[in-house]
C-alpha cells in the first residue's frame, strides 16, 4: 500500500463488486522505514511468520500474529528477493 503496511481481507465475506463492504485488517505495520517500502515478501503460515526485503537494505522477519519484527538483518545491497523454506 502507499503507507507500506500489509492488510488482510477475508474474501469469503466480501462482495467483490461493493468497495464499501471490504473490511481490511492491519496485519503488519510499515515494513521498511523512510518511505522506501518492501520490494519482496514471503509467508510461512505454519509458523506465523512473514519475511520482507526492502530498498533500505534490510531483511526483516515478522511475527504476523503479534505484528512485531522478530529479526532484522542489514546487508550491503538492496534486497529484491526473499524466500522461506516450508519446514
Amino acid at each position: 500500500t502507499s503507507n507500506n503496511c500489509a492488510y488482510s481481507l477475508p474474501i469469503s465475506s466480501v462482495d467483490l463488486l461493493d468497495e464499501e463492504s471490504a473490511d481490511f485488517d492491519l496485519v503488519l505495520p510499515p515494513f521498511h522505514g523512510q518511505g522506501l517500502g518492501a520490494t519482496c515478501v514471503d509467508v510461512c503460515v505454519w509458523k506465523n511468520i512473514v519475511v520482507t526485503g526492502g530498498l533500505d537494505k534490510t531483511v526483516r522477519l515478522w511475527n504476523y500474529q503479534d505484528k512485531k519484527v522478530e529479526l532484522t538483518e542489514l546487508f550491503d545491497d538492496e534486497i529484491h528477493q526473499v524466500g522461506l523454506h516450508p519446514s
